[in-house]
């Protein structure tokens, strides 16, 4: 440890150690043949120790919080331009398909994000329709099959929706 790289850092301050940094500084700049006079393992292995535990505990904890932050989902679908960003990539949608429209609504809030989708449902939503017609509930399958292959050939992610004849809805692993 040089005498220079420790002035300019104040760490010692920082966590209340000021009275160890001064003696610390006396040692450094003690020629090297004095210094070990000044070191005696009784009286500062205390110190050393608890100073040790405090930057352990403060790194599991920034730690902790790196892990939380890249836990969280990591992507994002922007409606007005009907594109999904995952993993830094962009995935663009024909805005007014219908492909776009189902984007727009299974990712539109946090309840719909988490929900299964009944094809019923997603073509009551989209169409704006009564009583759908039993034609439509191929068109939200395929639909739902395509939006998974578009998104698997831009990105590699085979698996963002799960789709099956009767329902659609956002893979869990894909939700904070």
């Amino acid at each position: 440890m040089k005498l220079e790289a420790y002035r300019s850092n104040k760490i010692f301050d920082l966590w209340g150690y000021g009275l160890l940094a001064n003696d610390i500084k006396i040692i450094l700049s003690s020629n090297e043949s004095e210094q070990t006079k000044f070191i005696k393992k009784e009286d500062y292995e205390f110190y050393f120790t608890k100073l040790h535990s405090f930057i352990k505990q403060t790194l599991e904890i920034i730690n902790r919080k790196l892990n939380e932050k890249t836990d969280n989902k990591k992507w994002f679908y922007d409606k007005d331009k009907a594109v999904l960003f995952i993993d830094d990539k962009e995935v663009k949608f024909k805005k007014d398909k219908f492909r776009a429209k189902l984007m727009e609504l299974l990712t539109k809030n946090e309840k719909n994000q988490k929900k299964e989708w009944n094809w019923d449902e997603i073509i009551i939503a989209i169409e704006a329709t009564e009583e759908p017609d039993i034609k439509y509930k191929n068109k939200v399958f395929e639909a739902g099959r395509d939006i998974n292959e578009y998104i698997a050939s831009k990105t590699g992610k085979t698996d963002f929706l799960v789709v099956s004849t009767q329902t659609i809805s956002i893979n869990k692993k894909y939700l904070s």
